[in-house]
C-alpha cells in the first residue's frame, strides 16, 4: 500500500460543464482540507457553527468542524446543481477507473462519503480503512457487505494486538448511531445555506440512510444479504 493515494472525482453534465475535485490522503487515512478563505465558507465550517450535540472536539483544539471544513469546496460546486439532474461521473483512483451514468446525488454521495470518513472526524475513524480501499456507487447491499467485513477485519488486527475483538458485531451498529449523528449536523449545517438546489443536502441523506440500515438494528442489515452467503 501506498503511503498516500490521490483519488480524482469528475462529473460531467448534459449541458458540457465538468466538475472535477482531486482528493489527496495521506498515510494516516486523512484527506488533505482545503484552505478556507476568511468570509462565509470560513464562518460555516467553524466547529460551534451548528456542532454536533455528541462531537468530542472544542473550539480550543479544532477552531474548524473537520468534516465541514473538506466537504465545503463540494458543496459550493454543487449548491444549483438538482439532486435528479443524470450525470457521468468517473472516479479514478491508483488501482482503476469507476465510471457510471447516474443522478447527481449519487454522485456527490460517493465523494461526500470519501471525504467525510478521511475528514479525522472522531466518530468516523472506522471509515477510513473503507475509503482507502473505495469502492464508488456502491449499493445498500455492497454496503452492508464492505462494512460487516471491514469491520471483521479490525476485529482481527485488534486481537492479533492484544486487545478484545467483537466477532458478534456487538457494537458495529452504536459506531453507526454516531454516524447518524454526524450526518445529521452536517445537514443542518447544509441546510443553513441558501441556494435554490437540493444535490448536497440529498447526498448526505442518502449516506445517512445507509448509517441507519445498521445503527437500527445490524442483524436486520445483514440478513438482507445472508442468502448469499448461506
Amino acid at each position: 500500500m501506498k503511503d498516500s493515494i490521490s483519488i480524482a472525482y469528475s462529473i460531467l453534465k448534459d449541458s458540457g460543464e465538468l466538475l472535477t475535485f482531486d482528493v489527496e490522503i495521506d498515510d494516516q487515512n486523512e484527506s488533505k482540507p482545503p484552505d478556507l478563505i476568511a468570509g462565509e465558507n470560513e464562518k460555516w465550517a467553524r466547529l460551534d457553527n451548528h456542532q454536533c450535540q455528541h462531537c468530542p472536539l472544542t473550539p480550543s483544539e479544532k477552531f474548524h468542524c473537520p468534516v465541514a471544513q473538506r466537504i465545503t469546496w463540494v458543496v459550493d460546486s454543487v449548491q444549483h446543481a438538482m439532486s435528479t439532474e443524470v450525470v457521468e461521473c468517473k472516479v479514478t483512483t491508483p488501482e482503476r477507473v469507476f465510471s457510471s451514468r447516474l443522478p447527481m446525488q449519487r454522485a456527490i454521495y460517493s465523494l461526500l462519503g470519501l471525504l467525510m470518513a478521511t475528514s479525522g472526524c472522531p466518530h468516523l475513524s472506522f471509515l477510513k480503512p473503507m475509503a482507502r480501499y473505495l469502492l464508488p456507487f456502491s449499493t445498500a447491499e455492497e454496503t452492508i457487505v464492505r462494512t460487516s467485513s471491514f469491520y471483521l477485519l479490525a476485529q482481527y488486527f485488534k486481537e492479533n494486538s492484544g486487545g478484545e475483538a467483537d466477532y458478534s458485531l456487538a457494537h458495529l451498529g452504536t459506531l453507526y448511531e454516531e454516524v447518524s449523528k454526524v450526518n445529521e449536523g452536517i445537514i443542518k449545517r447544509v441546510q443553513s445555506r441558501s441556494a435554490r438546489g437540493d444535490a448536497d443536502k440529498n447526498s448526505i441523506i442518502i449516506l445517512n440512510s445507509f448509517a441507519q440500515i445498521l445503527s437500527l438494528d445490524e442483524k436486520v442489515g445483514l440478513n438482507s444479504v445472508a442468502k448469499s452467503f448461506i
